[in-house]
């Protein structure tokens, strides 16, 4: 009897042991993947903080393409010399430029980074 509970009590700690073991790989897991993720986002910081002044630069020129769409579309509304109908800034870009600046969500966001109006004011 005196054997089977020796027996008992060792299995009971390798027991505690392999579950603190467990939770030691568990902790290590998480703190290996919560470095990953940090040192990810720091170099997306990073990388987004280079890009600061050609945002800034994009979006003063998606302002400007805003107000020469609006007096386009008020000199094609008004004009009766026959002269031709003004394409909008945008329509001789790139497919790709057109598809993205189309987006409202895309074009208000440059729009409030040049502190600007939305084209919908």
């Amino acid at each position: 009897m005196d054997a089977a509970a020796f027996t008992r009590d060792r299995l009971t700690e390798a027991a505690k042991r392999l579950d603190e073991l467990k939770a030691l790989e568990k902790a290590r897991t998480e703190w290996a993947e919560h470095e990953q993720v940090l040192a990810e986002r720091n170099r997306l910081a990073e990388e987004m903080e280079r890009m600061a002044e050609a945002i800034m630069r994009t979006a003063r020129v998606v302002s400007k393409i805003a107000a020469c769409d609006r007096e386009i579309g008020r000199v094609n509304a008004t004009s009766t010399l026959g002269l031709g109908y003004v394409p909008l800034v945008l329509s001789g870009a790139a497919p790709a430029i057109k598809a993205l600046f189309q987006e409202a969500l895309v074009w208000d966001a440059f729009i409030a980074v040049a502190r600007l109006p939305s084209r919908a004011a």
